[in-house]
C-alpha cells in the first residue's frame, strides 16, 4: 500500500515526537519538514530518521504533503497557516491538522476557504518535555480531535497509527480541556516545587528532596487510579484534624507566607473532596470553612503577631 505523504511546519517537541511514529506507522512517511531555524530541522529530521527533505520556507514544505501538521507554537499556527494559503501552498494537500490544545480547527480556516482543504486539531493529552522521552510514554496517549465532517475518519485513523487513543471533542471546549491538561501536568510540577521548598526549609538536603517524594507522589498515584480520587485521600483535612491545620497556617505565615493563600484555595478544594469520601463530618467542615476564610485567617495571624510583639 502506497504511503501518505506528511509534512510537518515546526520541529519543536510535538513535531518530532508525532514524526517518530508516522515514520514508523504502515499508513504514513513523514516527507518534509519546516522550521524557523535550519538547525532545529536538520536536528528533527535526524531524531525522525528516513529520508526526509528539509525546506527552507513553509510553502516549498507544504507542497510536497498530503496531510500537513502545524506543529509551531499556538501564537504563530494562523500565521503560517494563512501564509501557505495564501501563496498556493496547499496544492497537493487533503488535509492540514493542527496540534493546539487550545484552540479550534477554526483557525485554520484559510486553508479551508482558498485551498478547500479539510481541516482539524489533533492534540496528545501528553507532556513533551524531552522528545526521547515523549517516544517512550506517547503509547496509549488519550488524544482528543475535532475537524471538518470529511476529516474526521482521516484524524482518528491517524491518532491510532500514533498509538494513541483518539476522543473526539466539541470545538468549543477545547480551552476548558487545555485548562484541564495545564492544572493537571504544569501546576503538578508547581506543587511539587512548592513542596520541594519546604522540605528544604525542614532540613532536607536539596539533593534528594526529589528522591524524598517519589514513593509520596507515585504512592498517591497508584491509589488513585485503584481506589478513586475520593477514597485516595488521605492527610488532616481528610480526618478532620483541626489542630493540625491551625498550626500549619500559623508555621507557613511564620516561614513561607506567599504559600498561605496557596495553602488556603487548597484546602477549600479540599473539604468538598473529604466530605465526599465521607471522613469529615459538617461540624469540622464547618469550622475548616472558617479557617479558611481569608479574612478570618489573615485577622487571627496578624493579631497574634501583635500581641507577640509586646
Amino acid at each position: 500500500m502506497k504511503k501518505i505523504n506528511v509534512v510537518i511546519l515546526g520541529t519543536g517537541r510535538v513535531g518530532q515526537t508525532l514524526g517518530y511514529f508516522l515514520q514508523r506507522s504502515r499508513r504514513y512517511q513523514v516527507k518534509a519538514l519546516w522550521n524557523r531555524t535550519l538547525k532545529r530541522a536538520r536536528q528533527a529530521a535526524k531524531f525522525i530518521g528516513g529520508p526526509i527533505e528539509i525546506k527552507n520556507d513553509p510553502v516549498r514544505a507544504a507542497r510536497a504533503g498530503e496531510i500537513i501538521f502545524i506543529t509551531t507554537s499556538d501564537g504563530v499556527i494562523k500565521k503560517i497557516c494563512d501564509t501557505v494559503a495564501f501563496h498556493n501552498g496547499f496544492t497537493s494537500s487533503r488535509l492540514v491538522l493542527h496540534c493546539s490544545g487550545n484552540f479550534s480547527s477554526a483557525i485554520l480556516k484559510s486553508a479551508r476557504k482558498l485551498a478547500g482543504v479539510q481541516i482539524g486539531s489533533c492534540h496528545p493529552l501528553q507532556t513533551f518535555a524531552r522528545p526521547s522521552e515523549s517516544v517512550k510514554n506517547f503509547s496509549g496517549t488519550y488524544c482528543s480531535y475535532e475537524g471538518t465532517r470529511r476529516a474526521l475518519p482521516e484524524i482518528k485513523s491517524l491518532i491510532k497509527n500514533l498509538k494513541g487513543i483518539p476522543v473526539k471533542i466539541n470545538p468549543d471546549q477545547k480551552p476548558l480541556y487545555h485548562i484541564a491538561g495545564v492544572i493537571i501536568s504544569n501546576y503538578l510540577v508547581t506543587l511539587l516545587e512548592g513542596g520541594q521548598r519546604f522540605l528544604r526549609r525542614a532540613g532536607f538536603p536539596e539533593k534528594i528532596t526529589l528522591p524524598a517524594v517519589k514513593p509520596l507522589v507515585e504512592g498517591t498515584l497508584k491509589n488513585i487510579y485503584t481506589m478513586g480520587i475520593n477514597r485516595a485521600l488521605t492527610g488532616p483535612i481528610a480526618r478532620g484534624d483541626i489542630v493540625t491545620v491551625k498550626n500549619h497556617l500559623r508555621l507557613i505565615q511564620r516561614k513561607l507566607p506567599h504559600y498561605l493563600p496557596f495553602y488556603v484555595e487548597m484546602g477549600k478544594m479540599t473539604i468538598r473532596i473529604a466530605r465526599r469520601k465521607g471522613t469529615l463530618g459538617i461540624s469540622r467542615c464547618n469550622t475548616f470553612k472558617k479557617m479558611f476564610n481569608y479574612e478570618y485567617c489573615f485577622n487571627r495571624i496578624s493579631r497574634r503577631r501583635k500581641n507577640n510583639g509586646r
